[in-house]
């Protein structure tokens, strides 16, 4: 069960968020078939929470791994998504994900 995970635009190489800081980002949510089902962009607006909290799905620890300004796309196993429940009207159960992520801030 891993994630795969590709490189847009690297970040600095010198800042990265801790467990329990505050992260603003941009995402996008897509099927694997490119479908989008949700997207800061597109509403125009960042998304922040705290990293390491459960506050968000498993595969948002990658942002561990990202510096700041770092734009990655990654394919998520529906294990480290929205499990076997789904997300109801959104995200069927046991779906597989991707989400094109982009770390702009760390508080």
């Amino acid at each position: 069960m891993n994630i795969e995970k590709k490189i847009l635009r690297p970040g600095d190489g010198q800042h990265f968020p801790l467990r329990g800081q505050t992260i603003t980002i941009h995402y996008t949510g897509a099927f694997t078939n490119k479908t989008v089902f949700d997207s800061s962009r597109h509403r125009n607006q960042v998304y922040r929470f705290r990293l390491g909290l459960d506050q968000t799905i498993k595969a948002f620890d990658i942002f561990y791994q990202m510096s700041l300004r770092e734009h990655i796309v990654i394919k998520v196993p529906w294990q480290l998504a929205y499990g076997e429940l789904g997300l109801p009207n959104v995200v069927p159960p046991k779906t597989d994900v991707m989400f094109d992520l982009e770390l702009l801030k760390i508080d």
